[in-house]
């Protein structure tokens, strides 16, 4: 465009697609101001997990979200409305944390063990981690068809 000025024309058309979009303007300003809100929320809440969460990673090298698994649960109170609650359990069957260097040097007190005669040897962890996740996914989706109940009789 060699022209500085604008024609009468584009102007009107500038002012029409100003007022057309205004609305939508304003709109993309609020969400990006929420937008920056919700980061700052966002921010502070994964803090908080990372605090609660660091002796947690510092004792067991893993999260509780990475040891643990929600699973809801349905119960009735007596007067039969539906209370939704959580149950937490461990992702695999029995989870074996290696003790620390310190409850090593505690728990021997100079006194030796005989070696048991059943040894297990684990080359690939990740194997055995995907066996323990299907084993546990499994297990869910059984106790899931057939749900057990606290009651001391049966129907």
């Amino acid at each position: 465009m060699n022209n500085s000025q604008f024609q009468s024309f584009e102007l009107l058309a500038l002012k029409n697609t100003a007022k057309t979009v205004n609305t939508l303007v304003n709109k993309k300003n609020k969400l990006k101001s929420k937008i920056i809100e919700l980061n700052k929320e966002l921010d502070n809440i994964v803090d908080t997990i990372m605090k609660w969460e660091a002796p947690i990673k510092d004792r067991f090298g893993y999260s509780s979200e990475q040891l643990m698994d929600k699973i809801p649960v349905e119960n009735t109170d007596k007067n039969g409305k539906v209370i939704k609650t959580f149950k937490y359990v461990f992702k695999y069957p029995d989870t074996i944390v290696p003790p620390t260097q310190n409850e090593q040097d505690s728990s021997d007190n100079g006194v030796e063990f005989p070696q048991s005669n059943t040894s297990i040897e684990v080359n690939n962890t990740d194997e055995l981690k995907e066996v323990f996740e299907d084993y546990e996914t499994q297990r869910i989706v059984e106790e899931s068809k057939n749900p057990t109940t606290d009651l001391p009789f049966e129907e």
